[in-house]
C-alpha cells in the first residue's frame, strides 16, 4: 500500500518557530515530526510514500533524500502554488494507483493504519477517515455516521451554531484512485470542504472509523508543546519499523455488513429507530462469526478438561469482566455437570499482583508474569482484546507460547496482531468497543455450554457397556467428541 503526506502547509499559527522551517519538520523529542510519521508508516509495511512541498522544501528533501535511509521510497510534489489537500492527489494521480493512505503531515499518531485499511476494505469503502473525539469542534470536520461507521453527514468546521457532535476527522484517510475523478483539475481543492462532502452527496460509500489510535496535530504553540509530554506515552521512539511488527490483513475478506444506512429526517432519532438499529447491528456481527473458528476453541477447552489443564483467561477494561465471567462460567458449569470441575481463572482478577507490578515493574508484563508463576505445558490461555493490539495481552499470549500454552483469542476489529497468534481466534466482525465486548459475552457462555455438553457426552460413554473382545477403542479426541454431538443433535 503506498500514502501520501500532506506537509505544503506554512504552519501561520506557529511562527516564528515556522518561520525557516516546515511544519512537519519541528523536532518533536529530538527528531522531527515527519520521521515519527514515516518510521510509524514503515511498521505497518508501507514502502512507498509521496509528501507534497511548499514552504523551504529543501528543509525535507535534505533531511529524507529519496527515502532509502528509513527503507523506503520517497517521491516529492513540489507545489508552487498551493492546491489545497484534495488538490495535491489529483496533481500525483499517476502515484496514487492503488489503494492510499493520506495523513496530514503535522500530526503526532500512533495510529494502526492496517486496521484501518482492512475496515476500508472489509466495508467496500471508496473513502474511510480515522475519527476521534475532539474538545475544540470548530476546529475539524464533523461527522455524522451510522452504527456500521458509513457516513452520511459533514461538514468542515462549521460555524458554533452549527456544530452537531464532537466526532471529528483525524486527519487519517483511506482512498481508493476512483476518488480523483472527483477532484478537479489544475486548480485548489480541499479534502473537508469538497471531496467528501461530493462523494456522500453522490451515495458513494464513505465511512469513518474511531479508535484507531492517539491523534493530536501540532498546529498552534499550545498543542506543540502537549506533543512533547505526549510522545513518550505514545512508544514510538525505537520501536518503529522492527521486524515482525507489521499486523497482517486477514486472509478472508467477510462479507459487507448489510445494515441500512440512517437518513437523515422525521423520528429517525426516535427510540424504536435506535432500539431496532442496534439490536439488527448486534445480531448481524453474531451471525458472522466463523463457526469452524468457535469449534476450534471448544477442542482446546474440552482438551484442556480432560487433561485436568487449567484455563487461565485475561482481558482490560470491559474485556477483563469478561474474562472473569468465562472463568467462573466454566468452574461453576463443569461442575454442575456431576463430572469434575474444570479449573479455571482470571489473571485480570489478581489485584494485588496487578497492582504490584504496575508499580513496582511495568503493567505490561502483570499478565505475563503471572502465567510465568502459575502456568504449565498444556494449559490453555483465553485472550480477550476488542482491538487485538492490546500490549498487555500480546506480552502474555507471547509468553504462553513460549511455555507450550495453546491460545484462544477473542477479538475483533479486525483481529489485530492478536489474530495471528492464536490457536482459535473468535473474530466479532465489528469495530466498535460495545458490540465486540458484547458479541463476547454471547460467545463466553456458548462456550461453557458446548464444554459442558462434551463432559456430559464423555460420562455417557463411560458408562456405555464394554466394548466386545477385539474392539478396544481409544479415547475420543475433542474433535471427535464434537462430531459425536452433532450426530446426537
Amino acid at each position: 500500500m503506498k500514502a501520501m503526506i500532506l506537509a505544503a502547509g506554512e504552519g501561520t499559527r506557529l511562527r516564528p518557530l515556522t518561520e525557516h522551517c516546515p511544519k512537519p519538520m519541528l523536532p518533536v523529542g529530538g527528531r522531527p515530526l515527519l520521521e515519527h510519521l514515516l518510521k510509524l508508516l514503515c511498521s505497518h509495511g508501507v514502502r512507498e510514500v509521496a509528501i507534497n512541498l511548499h514552504h523551504h522544501p529543501e528543509a525535507v528533501t535534505s533531511h529524507f533524500g529519496d527515502g532509502s535511509g528509513l527503507g523506503m521510497k520517497i517521491s516529492y510534489s513540489h507545489e508552487k502554488e498551493l492546491l489545497g489537500t484534495a488538490g495535491a492527489l489529483k496533481r500525483m494521480a499517476s502515484f496514487l494507483d492503488e489503494t492510499f493512505l493520506v495523513l496530514c503531515g503535522d500530526l503526532l499518531t500512533d495510529a494502526d493504519f492496517t486496521s484501518l485499511a482492512e475496515f476500508h476494505r472489509w466495508r467496500g469503502a471508496v473513502a474511510t477517515t480515522a475519527l476521534h473525539r475532539v474538545e475544540e469542534p470548530g476546529r475539524a470536520g464533523l461527522v455524522d455516521a451510522a452504527p456500521d461507521g458509513r457516513i452520511f453527514r459533514f461538514e468542515e468546521k462549521p460555524a458554533r451554531g452549527r456544530r452537531f457532535t464532537n466526532l471529528a476527522c483525524a486527519g487519517i484517510y483511506v482512498f481508493e484512485p476512483s476518488i480523483l475523478a472527483e477532484i478537479p483539475e489544475g486548480r485548489p481543492s480541499d479534502l473537508g470542504q469538497d471531496l467528501l462532502p461530493c462523494l456522500i452527496n453522490k451515495g458513494r460509500p464513505v465511512y469513518g472509523l474511531e479508535g484507531v489510535g492517539h491523534v493530536l496535530d501540532i498546529g498552534s504553540p499550545e498543542r506543540y508543546g502537549l506533543a512533547q509530554v505526549m510522545l513518550p506515552t505514545l512508544g514510538l521512539n525505537g520501536h518503529n519499523g522492527k521486524k515482525g511488527a507489521v499486523i497482517p490483513f486477514p486472509a478472508r475478506r467477510r462479507a459487507p455488513s448489510t445494515v441500512t444506512v440512517p437518513k437523515p429526517g422525521p423520528g429517525r432519532n426516535g427510540a424504536k429507530g435506535v432500539i431496532n438499529d442496534f439490536l439488527a447491528e448486534a445480531c448481524a456481527v453474531l451471525e458472522r462469526v466463523d463457526l469452524s473458528d468457535v469449534e476450534a476453541a471448544v477442542s482446546l477447552l474440552v482438551g484442556a478438561h480432560r487433561r485436568q489443564g487449567t484455563v487461565f483467561a485475561v482481558g482490560n477494561g470491559g474485556s477483563a469482566a469478561t474474562a472473569s465471567h468465562l472463568a467462573s462460567d466454566l468452574v461453576r458449569s463443569t461442575q454442575q455437570s456431576g463430572g469434575p470441575a474444570l479449573r479455571a481463572f482470571s489473571l485480570s482478577d489478581n489485584v494485588p499482583q496487578l497492582t504490584a507490578w504496575a508499580n513496582d515493574a511495568c503493567f505490561q508484563e502483570s499478565f505475563a508474569a503471572q502465567l510465568r508463576a502459575y502456568a504449565r505445558p498444556g494449559d490453555v490461555l483465553v485472550a480477550i482484546s476488542a482491538s487485538g493490539n492490546s500490549p498487555n495481552i500480546l506480552a502474555a499470549v507471547k509468553q504462553a507460547r513460549n511455555m507450550d500454552l495453546a491460545v484462544i483469542a477473542l477479538t475483533g476489529f479486525g483481529g489485530g496482531r492478536l489474530r495471528g497468534l492464536a490457536d482459535a481466534a473468535l473474530v466479532i466482525d465489528s469495530y466498535e468497543y460495545g458490540q465486540v465486548e458484547g458479541a463476547h459475552l454471547v460467545l463466553v457462555h456458548l462456550l461453557s455450554k458446548m464444554v459442558v455438553l462434551a463432559a456430559v457426552q464423555r460420562s455417557h460413554e463411560a458408562e456405555a457397556p464394554a466394548a466386545p473382545a477385539g474392539r478396544v477403542r481409544a479415547a475420543a479426541e475433542p474433535a471427535e467428541v464434537l462430531g459425536a454431538m452433532e450426530a446426537a443433535g
